[in-house]
């Protein structure tokens, strides 16, 4: 049953709620720890002839937006990771990461990419990079996952404004230099994939649909002359579909959304599990009719009080899938995409949102509440053939924590108060 999330004031404040729960799952089940060295290695489960892939935000490394990205976090102990309260840039955290996506049938990430503020028209220094830089760039199993970049063009915390000279001759040889030209960068038909996170602002900044597509075409052509093959550009669908922009007039290649159905038209008024699902069918088909292809997105809720907390007069839109109800999303996703592969090339692109957005409150990364539930429910769907799989947290191998950072600066803070 959908959770319609209203907790206790105890709850609410953050006090020590099903502390067990918070516990690594292993040790809550009062399992034996074997020693190992490292993190195992990867066995990848195949989801042939899918393509699976998540959303990642890379937020999660202790003072690297205002100090709090835990500390708020930690008031919702069911949210807490099986990795702890953990360092985003520590290279065995991320080969963790790793090794849960691929085990699950996920080949990319998605990466949430953002500037430094003011930074535009300057040669680029990128802002919240930790995640690609220190961690997927510098760990064990890396090169096993690929990752694609999301500009996220829209937030005042980063520069996301867009000019022709400054992308041609700043950003664009940077993302080739620095990303496009790694092995592991996600391709299509050979082409680095680049995608934009806000259109209408995209359009606006260069001055219009007519040149921004030139500016894409520029683009395409300098990738081309890099020895690339060109530039598969995608853009994200967000919100109202009578607000969206005209997709192949701006000369963007495909569609796909960061989150369905929370701000959309089709947000049920009924919030139970089948309206919540068949709302996100209704995303998926209208996406279908968009003039460029369209990836599939599946959403396993929305829930954002740690970011902004719940006032008595205000009402929310806040609701979670249970991992059966997420199964049966996938189930659903998987048989949408079938449907359209004949005719859309990106049907089989299937996009989870999200990995770790613990503060809007839509992840499926392992944590205390749910544990590995929704990244089993997409291996079980999209990877029939995988055979048997353990799942694994730090202590069933005497690893850990790494929770170090969060520990010399927020925890203490907190206790003290």
């Amino acid at each position: 049953m959908i959770r319609l999330l209203r907790l206790s004031r105890r709850q609410m404040l953050g006090a020590t709620v099903a502390a067990t729960a918070a516990e690594p799952l292993a040790r809550a089940a009062g399992k034996q720890a074997e020693r190992a060295e490292y993190v195992p290695e990867p066995q990848p489960a195949s989801a042939d002839p899918f393509r699976m892939g998540v959303f990642l935000c890379p937020l999660w490394k202790t003072g690297c937006i205002n100090g709090k990205e835990w500390a708020n976090i930690a008031k919702f102990p069911e949210r807490k990771p099986v990795l702890g309260w953990y360092d985003e840039g520590d290279p065995e955290v991320t080969d963790w990461e790793v090794t849960y996506l691929l085990d699950h049938g996920i080949s990319f990430a998605m990466v949430c990419w953002y500037r430094e503020q003011g930074n535009h028209g300057q040669p680029v220094k990128p802002w919240l990079g930790h995640w690609l830089h220190d961690g997927l760039f510098r760990c064990r199993y890396g090169e096993q996952l690929r990752f694609a970049l999301m500009w996220e063009n829209h937030t005042k915390k980063a520069d996301g404004r867009a000019s022709r000279d400054d992308l041609l001759e700043h950003l664009l040889p940077f993302w080739i230099d620095t990303y496009f030209q790694r092995p592991n960068y996600l391709t299509i038909d050979g082409k680095p994939l680049l995608m934009l996170y806000n259109l209408p602002n995209f359009i606006r900044d260069l001055g219009g649909e007519q040149e921004a597509h030139a500016v894409l075409d520029a683009m395409r052509e300098q990738c081309q002359r890099r020895g690339l093959g060109g530039l598969v550009v995608m853009g994200e669908h967000h919100g109202r579909t009578d607000r969206q922009p005209d997709m192949a007039a701006v000369g963007i290649d495909a569609v796909a959304s960061y989150h369905w159905p929370t701000f959309t038209e089709h947000y049920p008024k009924d919030v139970t599990p089948e309206a919540l699902i068949a709302a996100q069918e209704k995303c998926w088909r209208g996406l279908a009719q968009a003039p460029v292809p369209a990836a599939v997105t599946m959403s396993a809720g929305w829930d954002d009080r740690p970011w902004k907390p719940l006032k008595p007069d205000v009402k929310r839109k806040l609701w979670q899938l249970s991992p059966a109800e997420f199964t049966t999303l996938c189930r659903r996703a998987k048989a949408f995409a079938e449907s359209q592969a004949e005719r859309n090339p990106f049907a089989r692109m299937i996009l989870l949102d999200n990995w770790n957005e613990f503060g809007e409150g839509h992840y499926i990364f392992p944590h205390a509440e749910h544990g590995f539930a929704y990244l089993d429910a997409v291996r079980s769907v999209f990877c029939p053939s995988a055979g048997p799989h353990k799942d694994l947290v730090p202590a069933d191998l005497g690893l850990g924590p790494y929770d170090s950072l969060y520990a010399k600066t927020l925890a203490p803070a907190a206790t003290a108060r």
